[in-house]
């Protein structure tokens, strides 16, 4: 499962999307505001019985943790355990599951534990020269996610850590099982491609550091066994973001609400729910919106399998690098 709040100052939501189907499993939603009694207060009169919109009172760093237990006790009263949650680094609503939940067990998402290790380099790279290169500290950090991404287990996460920094400072005798390292095909014509010339750090203070951020990677290998990612909830929240813009503000009345659900329903099942609502409420289907619903279900999925591919990941790398490269050179023109 994955948790993910779209959390604003008066009202936000979130969600939780199965790892395997890949469909919103349950959804949760926080308004600070109602319209309804609002209106009828500023006129100082009696507030009529209407669907109110205001469920919280609190802060609004601390919905998401209310919204993720809520839906937590939902899914548990629908005969739906939860046994893992992947969700970034959010103490509160860890120690807010942990407490309400014994079973329920926390692991880190892969996306922010990538930026993670990018800040604490990008941090150590502020006294050492050899790191201050982008094109270095990505290296790195690709060593890094082939480590911990590439581990059946925690034991095997540790071994793959254990194999950076002596891979990065010249020294392979660690690096035979490591399918990331190609030294061992050819040692004598090897070289690093991301390294400054080819060669591989020389840097003591530097090596330090290094290991002290392997080490503190170890200490958390256990949560880092079998990643999970929460960037199809950053998907949804865009989705949610086009029927629902930021730059307005729906909470205050069951609009919110609508646009919420009617996001949900695209991402469950595709474009086409707009006619699977029209026949629920025996109208018609709607000929011009199933046939534009089927194109744009098409282009979808043509869109997420080339994605997908490992020749789109590659272009999209090496478009980043030009992109890169051409920025240094304008600067030093």
């Amino acid at each position: 499962m994955y948790v993910i709040p779209f959390t604003l100052i008066l009202a936000g939501h979130a969600t939780f999307i199965g790892k395997e189907t890949g469909k919103v499993l349950s959804f949760d939603l926080r308004s600070k505001t109602c319209k309804v009694c609002e209106f009828h207060l500023n006129r100082k009169e009696t507030v009529p019985e209407h669907e109110c919109q205001l469920n919280w009172h609190g802060s609004s760093k601390s919905m998401e943790a209310d919204m993720a237990v809520s839906m937590a006790h939902r899914l548990k009263d629908d005969e739906c355990e939860i046994n893992v949650i992947h969700a970034d680094n959010d103490a509160a609503t860890s120690a807010r599951l942990e407490v309400e939940f014994e079973n329920i067990k926390k692991k880190d998402d892969q996306n922010h534990v990538k930026k993670g290790i990018s800040t604490s380099l990008y941090n150590i790279s502020k006294s050492y020269k050899e790191l201050q290169k982008d094109e270095t500290k990505q290296y790195i950090l690709r060593c890094f996610m082939y480590s911990i991404k590439g581990g059946d287990n925690e034991d095997d996460i540790k071994i793959g850590l254990q194999r950076i920094v002596p891979h990065i400072f010249g020294s392979h005798e660690n690096c035979k099982d490591a399918d990331w390292c190609s030294y061992h095909q050819d040692p004598e014509k090897f070289t690093y491609k991301s390294l400054p010339n080819g060669k591989p750090l020389k840097s003591e203070g530097l090596k330090v550091e290094l290991n002290n951020l392997v080490q503190k990677m170890i200490g958390r290998s256990n949560s880092l066994n079998d990643l999970g990612s929460t960037q199809s909830n950053e998907s949804f929240n865009q989705l949610v973001s086009v029927k629902a813009p930021k730059s307005r503000h729906y909470g205050g009345s069951c609009s919110l609400q609508n646009r919420l659900s009617a996001a949900v329903l695209q991402k469950n099942e595709g474009y086409g729910y707009l006619s699977k609502i029209n026949e629920a409420a025996n109208l018609s289907p709607g000929e011009f919106t199933m046939a534009i619903s089927s194109v744009r279900d098409k282009k979808m999925e043509k869109r997420k399998e080339k994605k997908n591919s490992k020749e789109y990941k590659v272009g999209r790398i090496q478009k980043k690098r030009n992109q890169e490269t051409a920025i240094r050179t304008s600067v030093n023109i």
